[in-house]
């Protein structure tokens, strides 16, 4: 399995577009694979024959995990007990993984029985001390994988959980939690539990960003044909100040701040299957009009459930805006490993006094919520300040 993203935890196995015994050539689809939000096609490293599948349909494996066995035409497939990885694995989920059970002390003592188990599950288990033998692995050829310890760890913590009926016994319809949210409630549960959120708001006057988007988007739209909205400058705005403050463009790995080159910013989507956070990587570096030209084909395969891995992968910081459900304001969860998210309202009319005299302005509430544990209160003020700056002048992102 290679490594699809920088932040890559494990994948289902979708369906194999080869079968054993067929011809491969070298960069052809071979199989497809699934994450929480997308599904991707793997390509062929190789040329000669898919010898043999073993990561079947269903299968949840991680980076570097043996799935399948490529040959050369009448090759003998060796036994798989017999195959030893050769690339050691250096992974950056490692960190994440310990830290969503972080809080977890069982008292479980580790066997010294051998058993198949991948590098991070391995390392889980050392941390936690579980005893491999109480393990059933899910993976392939009965592998050990990373969530077959975080359920143990899970149990040992909470007690064994029992399936919830169809309907309860009030008559009341039970709805089982998919695979999605299932996902999506860890990760938001691991955010509150491990991080130390801190909140910011400030209202930003909109109105020179609504005097733009009313006067010049329309005659933008009619040259270019991008349909230019205020999100489309809420992003601009957020990714110059990122590249502005590298420490709020970062992420904790155990006690060091990691500071991230690219600017890549993810931005909340509704969709039938529920929040999909698709990511604009190097969002610095793209006019207002390409950020949302890549937004809308984004958001729109988001919606089709067509969004590949890396496109909802790899974000550094996350833009949350229910300003169009007409909230005024709202404290978002920060997604993790990101270190920071901003929380928009909408867009009102209010009196306020400018220069002394009493005024009706466009205005708007901005929440950041970020990890007190990377970076301080002076710090994030000055980020938020920055964004406002920017949103305030808004001609300034178009140049």
């Amino acid at each position: 399995m290679p490594k699809l993203t920088e932040l890559m935890a494990a994948v289902k196995m979708g369906k194999w577009l080869k079968k054993e015994g067929d011809a491969l050539r070298m960069g052809e689809p071979i199989c497809e694979v699934e994450s929480e939000k997308a599904t991707e096609e793997l390509q062929s490293p190789e040329s000669g024959i898919l010898g043999k599948i073993v990561a079947p349909v269903g299968a949840t494996v991680e980076y570097d995990e043996l799935i399948a066995i490529i040959s050369a035409p009448g090759e003998e497939i060796p036994d798989l007990s017999q195959i030893t990885k050769t690339i050691e694995k250096t992974s950056t989920i490692q960190g994440e993984a310990a830290a969503a059970v972080a809080v977890v002390s069982p008292a479980i003592v580790e066997s010294e029985a051998r058993v198949k188990i991948s590098p991070v599950a391995r390392k889980m288990a050392e941390e936690y001390k579980v005893d491999l033998s109480k393990v059933k692995g899910s993976g392939p050829e009965g592998r050990i994988i990373r969530e077959d310890i975080l359920k143990l760890v899970e149990e040992a913590k909470n007690g064994a959980k029992v399936p919830a009926p169809t309907v309860g016994a009030d008559g009341t319809r039970v709805v089982q939690m998919s695979k999605f949210r299932q996902i999506s409630a860890e990760r938001l549960t691991r955010s509150v539990r491990t991080g130390v959120p801190a909140t910011l708001t400030v209202e930003v006057d909109m109105e020179e960003a609504v005097k733009l988007h009313d006067d010049a988007f329309p005659e933008i739209e009619k040259k270019t044909g991008a349909h230019l909205s205020y999100t489309d400058l809420l992003i601009a705005s957020v990714s110059r100040a990122l590249a502005d403050s590298p420490v709020v463009n970062s992420r904790l790995e155990g006690d060091q701040i990691k500071v991230l080159n690219a600017v890549n910013v993810g931005v909340a989507v509704s969709t039938e299957e529920g929040l999909v956070v698709p990511v604009i990587h190097n969002a610095d570096r793209k006019s207002v009009t390409e950020i949302s030209t890549n937004l809308k084909g984004l958001a729109e395969r988001a919606r089709q459930g067509k969004l590949s891995i890396s496109e909802g992968s790899g974000g550094t910081f996350t833009v949350s805006n229910l300003g169009m459900f007409g909230v005024d304001s709202f404290i978002p969860i920060i997604n993790p490993p990101e270190s920071s998210i901003l929380g928009v309202g909408r867009i009102t009319k209010k009196p306020v006094v400018v220069d002394g005299s009493l005024e009706v302005r466009s205005r708007m509430i901005l929440s950041l919520v970020f990890d007190h544990r990377i970076m301080d209160g002076a710090q994030a003020a000055q980020f938020l300040m920055k964004i406002k700056n920017y949103i305030e002048r808004p001609i300034t992102l178009m140049i």
